[in-house]
């Protein structure tokens, strides 16, 4: 009787401590994105402008030269050289592409055709997806991001493009995170909501993580797919607070 009467005592005490905050994220996105619009007109964008910028008056990556090399040569870049260009600009201005990932699991493709691994949540490219491969709706499974590697990432704001974004029927039809557990080096430190939208979504947790830790974004709660359980994120990246 003394032990449970202590036991029921401190039961109180241990639930405080391990309560943690709710943090919303914040978006000035859109509802539906049509990806494959914006990918075009990005595309197009690019073009002319290195079109009519034929040399640059300032210090530039060595990269840029080879997409003027390119333009020179055949006129146009390929889609594919747009999502590259894209991700060395925004890594060059400070946006932090993760190049460790981790995954709980992974859909398997059962004709091994598409791919839905945890690389395709850094690519910057929104017409890909990570898609956990559990029964169900994905709840306890994770992705997780390494910090420490060889091109160390400074951001703690997280960006997050939320479901399937290669179209409006993709994400429709399968399920989107609503909330993460957010854990650092295991330590989970916050709850995150989402907003059930396609635009970019972020969230600054300066006050809660480090440049340095692992990152454990774990599914709590969905938005249910019209047609499919399975939780896709697009992809996630990190950048500084300032």
């Amino acid at each position: 009787m003394k032990k449970l009467l202590l036991l029921l005592l401190s039961f109180p005490s241990l639930l405080i401590s391990q309560d943690i905050p709710t943090i919303h994220a914040y978006s000035n996105g859109e509802q539906y994105v049509d990806r494959e619009e914006e990918i075009k007109i990005g595309l197009d964008s690019l073009n002319k402008w290195y079109k009519t910028h034929p040399s640059l008056e300032y210090e530039s990556p060595d990269w840029c030269y080879e997409y003027f090399e390119y333009i020179r040569l055949y006129g146009s870049l390929t889609v594919e050289q747009f999502i590259n260009h894209r991700c060395e600009c925004e890594h060059f201005s400070g946006v932090c592409p993760v190049f460790d990932t981790y995954a709980s699991s992974t859909l398997i493709d059962a004709n091994g055709k598409y791919n839905y691994n945890s690389e395709n949540i850094t690519d910057m490219d929104p017409r890909t997806a990570w898609v956990e491969g559990e029964m169900g709706y994905g709840t306890g499974e994770y992705i997780e991001f390494d910090g420490y590697n060889d091109l160390v990432w400074s951001g703690t704001v997280i960006n997050i493009l939320n479901g399937f974004q290669k179209s409006i029927s993709l994400w429709k039809n399968n399920s989107r995170v609503k909330t993460f557990k957010v854990y650092a080096d295991n330590i989970p430190v916050c709850f995150l909501e989402l907003e059930d939208m396609m635009g970019c979504q972020s969230i600054n947790l300066a006050d809660l993580i480090d440049s340095g830790n692992i990152i454990r974004l774990e599914i709590y709660d969905v938005y249910r797919g019209e047609k499919w359980k399975d939780v896709c994120i697009s992809d996630i990246f990190f950048s500084s607070a300032g």
